[in-house]
């Protein structure tokens, strides 16, 4: 999994995205852009773990 955060307006948090099988946008409220990557990192993998689930159901 890759994450990567970049921060467009600070009054709108950091803007992550994850990218595995699938790609998603998930916005964090952190200090610096590692933090933002460090509070990203579960909800990127429980969007990827859902993809994955939602990919073998079908």
């Amino acid at each position: 999994m890759n994450i990567s955060c970049k921060q467009e307006d600070p009054a709108l948090g950091w803007q992550c995205e994850c990218s595995a099988a699938d790609r998603h946008v998930i916005t964090v409220d952190a200090e610096d852009a590692m933090d933002a990557c460090d509070t990203a990192a579960a909800p990127c993998q429980e969007l990827a773990n859902q993809g994955a689930t939602s990919a073998t159901a079908e």
